[in-house]
């Protein structure tokens, strides 16, 4: 009788050892990289581009609806007629500084020309210097002019300068004529100071009715203070 058995063989090892070999493993392209991070550098500046813009339209939009609602609350009429007034008050601030009161001038002349002394010519005119008051007079001396121009040079601080020219002696008459011409403070003169002035002599008593005295028209001669009071009539 034949024997049959089965048997099964587990090897502990391969039977046959097969040597293998590793895969090359391909290096990344730089150039991809650097593709894709600038692609998604792009795309995120992109975003907050965006969303910026979105945000500084809805601000001005908002901000123009609040300007219009506050416009609404201007008196566009009111600021049209403030403007009108505050150009009117320019105006005769400019009038103020720039003007000039001519009356002072002629009490000047009138308070500080001797008794012999005969003003046959008079012309005003103003300078970067100051006012000048050109005159044409006469004297019965040389001695006469002399004590005039010394009289007119005493009056400060309304006088800043005094040139005496031209002195000619007539032979026939014995009068003698000379040319004047007196630097007058231009400051001194104007309107806005002479309302200082009225506005400071208030408090003074008034001597004579409709008369007010006039602090800038006070002058020095031979010691004395002479003051030259000006009629507002004058004006």
């Amino acid at each position: 009788m034949q024997n049959s058995f089965d048997t099964s063989f587990i090897p502990q090892q391969p039977l046959l050892k097969v040597a293998g070999f590793d895969r090359r493993r391909e290096s990344l392209n730089l150039a991809i990289v650097l593709s894709l991070g600038a692609f998604f550098i792009v795309l995120f500046v992109a975003v907050g581009v965006y969303f910026f813009h979105r945000k500084v339209v809805g601000e001005v939009l908002a901000l123009a609806v609040e300007l219009e609602d506050k416009e609404k609350l201007i008196d566009i009429d009111e600021i049209d007629r403030l403007k009108s007034v505050d150009l009117r008050i320019v105006a005769a601030k400019n009038l103020l500084q720039d003007h000039t009161v001519f009356t002072i001038i002629l009490n000047f002349l009138e308070a500080g020309t001797l008794k012999n002394i005969g003003i046959t010519s008079l012309s005003y005119a103003n300078s970067p210097g100051g006012s000048i008051v050109s005159l044409v007079a006469e004297a019965p001396t040389y001695e006469a002019v002399y004590s005039q121009g010394e009289t007119w040079r005493s009056m400060k601080p309304l006088v800043e300068k005094v040139d005496i020219s031209s002195v000619v002696l007539a032979e026939a008459t014995g009068v003698v004529t000379f040319i004047t011409k007196i630097t007058i403070n231009h400051g001194l003169t104007r309107y806005a100071e002479f309302l200082k002035s009225e506005k400071m002599s208030k408090n003074e008593e008034i001597t004579e009715p409709g008369i007010i005295p006039v602090m800038n028209d006070q002058f020095e001669l031979d010691g004395t203070t002479s003051s030259i009071p000006v009629s507002p009539a004058a004006l």
